[in-house]
């Protein structure tokens, strides 16, 4: 176990005046108080720092290396101890974001290329995952923030609500015949496609085979090339198409998801100046969506 720098800081004193009672004098404490603190840095090291003689103190052979180590130890220490108190008060060093890779396709343009410029020394590191598993993430200090869909309430969070989002049906507006064989296109690991899948099970817009896929991406791309009818969020189902392109939503009667985009990040950090600041510009920027 690392001594604490005070312990470390009192030894310093006493190596320089040899003598509990000068250099209780000279911190300010009582001798009782630098006597016990000795003891807690000798145990910790688990050798004598001193000799004690009738007329005062003598380092011992270990005091006399520890005394020449201290003071690097305590610069190297407090040097540490700034440079996270600046990280705390500045935009600077490494964060990390997590959000699932159909919110990143939409969001990420509104806030990366501002914050980057904004901050010179921020970094950025993302995470994509399932949002339930991002939020666990930010619970467990693995993330600092995450933009996640539908995030369930938790007394350690903090949650901001975005935008909303709209999983639905989606077509190609080149697919010109459709036939009870045309397969419906989905994530399965997704809880909105599972919704939508069980709610077309039991309607008429039913679907006698499918295509899954663990990618909504690969999903889009095949719900273009006129595979077949895919489910896929509003935001990501035209994003980067030509209008000619821009897929279509199937059926006035298609089941929908409702999405709550939401900001989230730990309520224990909200009072840290740099994480107050990147959280009020996050919201600010994603305000458009």
């Amino acid at each position: 176990m690392l001594p604490s720098s005070q312990d470390l800081s009192f030894f310093i004193e006493i190596s320089k005046t040899l003598n509990l009672s000068r250099a209780s004098e000279r911190i300010g404490v009582t001798q009782s108080a630098l006597s016990q603190s000795l003891k807690r840095l000798e145990k910790n090291i688990g050798l004598p720092l001193f000799i004690r003689t009738k007329t005062g103190l003598n380092l011992t052979k270990a005091g006399l290396k520890l005394v020449k180590n201290a003071q690097s130890l305590l610069g190297h220490w407090e040097n540490l101890k700034n440079d996270v108190i600046l990280d705390s008060n500045e935009l600077r060093g490494r964060y990390t974001f997590g959000m699932h890779e159909s919110v990143a396709l939409y969001s990420i343009s509104q806030f990366v290329p501002t914050i980057i410029q904004q901050y010179p020394e921020l970094e950025l590191k993302f995470i994509h995952d399932h949002s339930r598993n991002l939020t666990e993430k930010v619970i467990s200090f693995n993330l600092d923030f995450a933009l996640v869909v539908n995030p369930i309430k938790h007394p350690d969070l903090i949650i901001k609500e975005i935008c909303v989002d709209i999983f639905t049906l989606w077509t190609s507006p080149h697919l010109k015949t459709i036939n009870p064989n045309t397969p419906l296109i989905y994530c399965p690991e997704l809880v909105q496609s599972q919704s939508i899948h069980n709610r077309l099970s039991k309607s008429k817009l039913g679907f006698k085979r499918s295509i899954t896929s663990s990618s909504i991406e690969v999903v889009k791309k095949l719900t273009m090339e006129k595979v077949g009818i895919g489910i896929l969020p509003t935001r990501v189902a035209n994003l980067g198409l030509k209008t000619a392109d821009s897929l279509k939503i199937y059926g006035k009667s298609a089941p929908k998801f409702k999405d709550k985009i939401c900001l989230v990040y730990r309520y224990d950090t909200q009072n840290i100046p740099a994480i107050k600041a990147l959280a009020f510009d996050l919201k600010k920027l994603l305000k458009s969506l």
